[in-house]
């Protein structure tokens, strides 16, 4: 059983050595160009189907992550839930598999079933009550002391992916475009308005922004989101379908923080069109956990002249991962872009210090 109040202290502790740095770093003005992240392997998104289950997860990756001198951030705690937390209002099932990460059955099998779907009550749905359950638990059991950010958030589109048959969906777009758009809105203000729950909940002075997947403090602000479907849409419906309703979550909570897994590169260009994006996030080549990491000397061709910061994954071959950065932020393009960068790499044990510093001294020299 691990001391919570240890916990809590030591994030104290590390809020106060590495603030002053992260705020530096998001401040467009600040001179602090890069952060390098060391993430443990965690149990935050695996067995999550009980309460304690959760503090349990959320404690064991705040202490691992903690732990570390040689790392620029702060971890939050967060309820997460699984992927599917919005699609559970729709009706969707939850499948639980022991101290496994729970997966998301799709309830609607046509296009005909989601025409003029009834906007749900996430009253009504035990996994997003359960998700404020969790938000109080995490913020009675720490006393308030850590920050927390909001549960997943999906994107619409892969929400709509999780309500209804992912092809149907997709066929959907071509054959009837005002159907699918019709089930969007409903999801975005579904998201809208839980997000609002969640903060209300978890209260703004301790809000984790943009949350999930990113980096997170409370004097940002921004949501989270993962639209994985992009990799297999298209540029112009990822325009077309996804990033209006993007759009309006960054509205709402004054900007947003884009990831997807896999080679979404040619969808890149359009991310012009997204408003007040202040991050993206995607996997180097050197990254194995991901399906099809994107190529570095491709992205850069293709960001070098946008405006937000880049988080990156690289894999565990720091040789790799210093090319890797060298071909991303154009080392033998000195007209490129240089945007802000947030190196997140496995943890790898004894190494880690060493692989922390050749990191630092690479990025150092980039921005030079």
């Amino acid at each position: 059983m691990r001391d919570t109040n240890r916990v809590v202290d030591l994030y104290l502790q590390r809020k106060e050595e590495r603030e002053e740095k992260l705020k530096d770093f998001f401040d467009p003005k600040g001179s602090t160009n890069f952060l390098i992240i060391p993430r443990m392997a965690h149990p935050l998104f695996t067995g999550c189907d009980t309460l304690d289950m959760i503090f349990s997860n959320n404690m064991e990756y705040l202490e691992q992550q903690l732990s570390l001198d040689l790392c620029d951030d702060l971890p939050y705690l967060e309820p997460w839930i699984g992927s599917g937390v919005y699609a559970h209002a729709y009706g969707s099932r939850y499948l639980w598999g022991a101290g496994k990460a729970p997966d998301t059955i799709h309830r609607y099998k046509s296009i005909e079933e989601v025409k003029g779907l009834e906007y749900p009550d996430y009253r009504n749905s035990s996994i997003m009550m359960m998700v404020l359950d969790a938000i109080d638990m995490l913020k009675e059991r720490t006393n308030g002391m850590i920050p927390i950010s909001l549960t997943d958030t999906q994107s619409p589109q892969d929400t709509a992916t999780l309500v209804m048959d992912t092809t149907e969906f997709l066929i959907g777009m071509y054959t009837d475009p005002e159907t699918i758009h019709e089930l969007l809105t409903n999801i975005t203000k579904l998201k809208i308005e839980f997000s609002h729950v969640q903060i209300d909940h978890i209260g703004t002075e301790r809000l984790a922004a943009p949350g999930h997947g990113f980096p997170g403090y409370p004097f940002l602000s921004g949501i989270g989101v993962s639209d994985d479907d992009m990799v297999f849409s298209s540029p112009d419906f990822n325009e077309q379908f996804s990033f209006p309703y993007i759009n309006k979550l960054s509205e709402e909570f004054g900007g947003v923080a884009l990831h997807s897994c896999g080679n979404w590169v040619k969808s890149m260009p359009r991310l012009k069109n997204l408003k007040n994006l202040k991050m993206i996030d995607f996997a180097l080549p050197g990254n194995l956990t991901d399906p099809n990491p994107i190529p570095c000397k491709e992205a850069h061709e293709v960001l070098k002249d946008l405006d937000c910061i880049l988080k990156v994954r690289p894999g565990n071959d720091i040789d790799l991962t210093i090319q890797d950065l060298q071909e991303l932020l154009g080392v033998e393009d000195r007209d490129g872009g240089k945007q802000k960068i947030i190196v997140e790499f496995p943890h790898s044990g004894e190494g880690n210090s060493e692989n922390y510093k050749i990191i630092s001294e690479t990025l150092n020299e980039l921005y030079s």
